[in-house]
């Protein structure tokens, strides 16, 4: 089953955090914490806070990455590991500052689409999370 990953504007860090780069090291974690609008505070178990909290996540939150598999101009390619089962995979770091607002258009379809690819030939998309300045794209690890 795919995850479906929307934007969660109440999501922000709980202390002002350090740009984060590949050129800063790998692997690095992040926290983050949910705001919710004093004026507005969701009733209690209200469904959207419970999908906001399940959305927040940042990508060190779900995986661990490891060595370089490949480089290009936009992104770089390395192999993780999927915290909760252990599972290998390749994540294309893609460094978005460096695209326009058509790019970003395009990575998102590009997404979109390679989700609903499923065939034995070609390597599947598990998951696909943007955050600020990146965003990673979880393939299978084809060795």
């Amino acid at each position: 089953m795919a995850l479906l990953r929307l934007p969660a504007p109440v999501c922000a860090p709980r202390t002002p955090a350090p740009p984060v780069t590949p050129a800063s090291g790998w692997p690095f974690s992040a926290s983050l914490r949910l705001s919710v609008h004093p004026a507005h505070p969701p009733p209690p178990g209200d469904t959207c806070l419970r999908m906001a909290l399940t959305i927040c996540t940042r990508f060190t939150d779900e995986y661990q990455l490891f060595e370089e598999l490949g480089k290009g101009a936009f992104s770089v390619v390395r192999r993780c590991v999927k915290i909760s089962s252990g599972q290998e995979y390749a994540a294309k770091i893609i460094n978005t500052k460096k695209l326009s607002a058509r790019d970003h258009q395009k990575l998102e379809r590009e997404a979109r689409i390679c989700r609903l690819l499923k065939h034995p030939n070609i390597v599947r998309l598990h998951d696909s999370i943007s955050e600020e300045g990146f965003h990673y794209l979880v393939f299978d690890l084809v060795t």
